[in-house]
């Protein structure tokens, strides 16, 4: 009884689902990591067999190439403006020009790096096993000393998220952070746009955060899962008058700042043939309110267009 009860249930939520209004296979594989551009036109994606390549309007540009050497890669990033590119592996960052694909710079930490941004100038945000760290020319500045996993920017603001839960917010160029926030658990993302913030933390409900007086503060009603592992959000953007939240059971959602109790709309990412359902997650969002563009851990970039 209980069983069918549940079977009933999960069919109920599926249906209350939609799937992508369209939806372009980039690689024809899946991804290990990537990066959308705000406008959804640029799209930095690193295969799970090896490979970084860049995409402009779905049309293959450029391919990266790290050294033999490095890792898979771990993170990437496009600037505000879209004319830099970064990436990293293992314990090593580059910085690249969108334009052409050349490498502007590079450099090494002493830790592995789990997380990178990069602002309109080059200069990075690293969140690394040891910390995290803003890189500007031969400058660097230690902004956390615990795994740092979220970061991102706006080129005036640095924020980011922990393993002790902690969510700062940092002026560039300053010492102190002008804002804290505590959460329960390790941080899988941040976001921040205008004077809106967001984090979210692992298996916890995720977190509006107030940088100034029009922010909307709240949580968000958590979803809950049938399965072993918790549901973790892997990817946010903050719109005009809402959040996109992107997570581990393959769903992309539009939360409308007017209701924090459930989505105003859910979408399902498709799984491609023989990959684990896990694959399908959301990494990354492009910014437009109203159609936007979704990257996939299945190398798709969806289009979700609200309703």
């Amino acid at each position: 009884m209980v069983r069918a009860l549940l079977i009933a249930a999960l069919l109920a939520l599926a249906g209350c689902e939609d799937g992508p209004d369209e939806h372009l296979d980039l690689l024809g594989e899946n991804l290990f990591t990537g990066a959308l551009s705000k406008d959804g036109d640029l799209v930095v994606v690193g295969a799970v067999e090896g490979g970084i390549w860049v995409f402009e309007r779905g049309v293959k540009t450029h391919e990266l190439t790290h050294s033999e050497d490095e890792a898979a890669l771990e993170s990437a990033s496009i600037s505000p403006d879209s004319r830099r590119i970064a990436t990293a592996s293992g314990r090593r960052w580059h910085v690249w020009s969108t334009e052409s694909g050349r490498e502007l710079a590079a450099g090494e930490l002493d830790s592995l790096i789990r997380t990178i941004a990069v602002d309109n100038f080059g200069r990075v945000l690293v969140g690394t096993l040891n910390g995290g760290y803003w890189l500007d020319g031969d400058s660097g500045l230690q902004l956390s000393s615990t795994t740092t996993r979220a970061v991102a920017l706006d080129g005036k603001r640095l924020m980011l998220g922990n393993d002790d839960g902690l969510v700062t917010l940092w002026p560039v160029g300053a010492r102190r952070p002008s804002h804290q926030w505590q959460l329960s658990d390790q941080v899988e993302v941040v976001a921040l746009e205008g004077e809106q913030g967001f984090a979210a933390a692992r298996n916890a409900p995720a977190r509006l955060l107030a940088i100034g007086d029009s922010a909307v503060v709240g949580e968000l009603a958590q979803e809950k899962s049938y399965y072993p592992l918790p549901i973790t959000a892997t990817a946010a953007r903050i719109v005009k008058d809402g959040v996109w939240v992107g997570n581990t059971q393959r769903r992309a959602a539009f939360w409308s700042f007017d209701n924090l109790l459930e989505p105003a709309q859910v979408w399902r990412m498709p799984v491609r043939k023989g990959s684990n359902p896990g694959s399908a997650r959301v990494v990354a969002f492009s910014r437009d309110g109203q159609a936007i563009q979704a990257l996939t851990g299945t190398g798709h970039l969806a289009t979700l267009v609200r309703k």
